[in-house]
């Protein structure tokens, strides 16, 4: 009896010991679905970052967090938000566009042009945005950082998602390829 739970235990430790190999040996490994509470979108998560969502004051916004890096002081990151026609807070597309293309001198705040892209068979709006903020803000000394942050604004109907890969200026072609790969996954759900 011994021998065959041995035995049992070792067939089911198998898949988990190849996949760790596999995974250390350069196989790459298939991203996770996901789909926040709200269901109103799906995508592939990036391999190693995890997702949630959570109330803001213009309503939810859904997080994609990048691996910790103890060297880092900004977590990369993606925000996904929802702009419903009719809410309190929206605003069209083109004027949310532009407020968020507008330079700022104080942060030093400047955008690039914008540009066309077909994702899921819609036409996005794709630009960058850098700026100089203080980090980390919840504490003293703080100092500045180059920001980097790849938009995209995804339109259905009048109503469109607000999708922002945020990182500093050092490590933003990092992340040029998972932002392409993250867009090419997003999918929205219940639109006509």
């Amino acid at each position: 009896m011994r021998a065959e739970l041995g035995i049992l235990a070792g067939l089911l430790l198998l898949p988990m010991l190849s996949f760790s190999q596999d995974a250390s040996e350069g196989v790459s490994v298939k991203p996770l679905r996901y789909s926040p509470p709200s269901r109103n979108f799906y995508c592939d998560l990036p391999v190693g970052w995890h997702a949630f969502e959570e109330a803001e004051g213009d309503g939810p916004v859904v997080r994609l967090m990048g691996p910790q890096d103890p060297r880092a002081v900004y977590q990369a990151g993606i925000d996904i938000r929802w702009n419903e026609r009719g809410e309190a807070s929206y605003k069209p597309y083109k004027v949310a566009l532009e407020e968020m293309r507008r330079g700022d001198e104080a942060s030093s705040r400047a955008a690039s042009a914008v540009h066309v892209m077909r994702i899921s068979g819609v036409l996005a709006r794709v630009f960058e945005i850098t700026e100089t903020r203080r980090l980390p803000l919840d504490r003293w000394p703080s100092m500045p950082v180059e920001l980097h942050r790849y938009m995209a604004i995804y339109p259905v109907g009048e109503s469109y998602f607000t999708i922002s890969l945020a990182s500093t200026r050092d490590s933003y072609l990092d992340y040029k390829d998972v932002f392409l790969e993250f867009l090419k996954g997003f999918k929205p759900m219940g639109f006509k």
